[in-house]
């Protein structure tokens, strides 16, 4: 922006879930908006709370583009056989409040009392693995409970095909940080892995419940524990979910489509 003053070269920019909810101040955010020849965020729940908390007067300049994957690098594999061992529950993500990993882990407490046979890995780091792990050994979870630590892609695109489910139980942390749509949650979608997460922010325009994945309320351990139970029981389910969410994602959530509406977007702004 201070840029575009001094030269009156325009400018675009893209807002993501912490540029928008707890970095920015909203007079900062507004200036930007305004002088900007275009804005772009990966949600229309994004879009919708930029252009009616922040600017209005915006409206017609802020677009959804969402983020794409590229699905060379996400395969889908056929319904094999199942793995050895319990069914595994898989999560990835830093390891911070709005992940949602402290009502994972009272969710797995719930089917543990219910006798549930699982186990379940962790990947990532952040400042609340200390907490975490606190709270797993207060549990008593620790004999199923695997925090793994950060890892490379080719070791999440393996955990992906091993895990029965992938869970991410997204949530507003109290100072209003919040996911946009959680990228992993495309990757598991994309590699037939089925999914269960929460109706905060965008998360519902990737998932539909009950149709590719299934939604749970926010900060609701037992009915994240519920859903966690109906598809480590149903196959058939499961099956149907991933076939769904791997046709949405190759629709609408591809590296391509994306890169395309932004090259035009640019074309727009040269052509002018």
């Amino acid at each position: 922006m201070f840029t575009h003053w001094l030269t009156d070269i325009p400018y675009s920019f893209t807002a993501h879930a912490r540029d928008i909810y707890v970095d920015q101040k909203p007079k900062l955010i507004r200036a930007e908006m305004k002088f900007a020849d275009a804005v772009v965020t990966v949600s229309e729940y994004n879009r919708r709370y930029l252009t009616t908390e922040i600017s209005p007067g915006a409206n017609g300049k802020v677009r959804c583009i969402y983020n794409g994957l590229d699905l060379r690098n996400f395969s889908f594999p056929p319904p094999g056989a199942s793995q050895p061992g319990p069914p595994m529950i898989l999560s990835i993500g830093r390891l911070i409040e709005k992940k949602g990993f402290c009502d994972l882990l009272l969710a797995c407490e719930i089917l543990r009392q219910r006798g549930r046979r699982f186990h379940v890995e962790i990947i990532g780091a952040g400042p609340w693995e200390d907490l975490l792990q606190t709270q797993t050994k207060r549990l008593r979870l620790q004999e199923r409970v695997r925090f793994l630590g950060a890892q490379p892609q080719e070791v999440v695109r393996e955990s992906f095909r091993r895990a029965t489910v992938f869970a991410l139980p997204c949530i507003i942390s109290g100072k209003g940080d919040r996911d946009g749509i959680p990228t992993v949650l495309m990757e598991a979608m994309a590699s037939g892995t089925p999914v269960v997460s929460t109706s905060v922010s965008g998360i519902p325009e990737l998932i539909e419940s009950g149709k590719d994945g299934l939604l749970v309320p926010p900060n609701n351990p037992s009915r994240l524990a519920d859903a966690l139970d109906e598809l480590l029981n149903a196959p058939e389910l499961r099956e149907k979910l991933t076939r769904a969410a791997r046709a949405k994602i190759e629709e609408r959530f591809s590296i391509g489509r994306s890169a395309k509406r932004l090259q035009a977007l640019f074309q727009q702004g040269v052509s002018r």
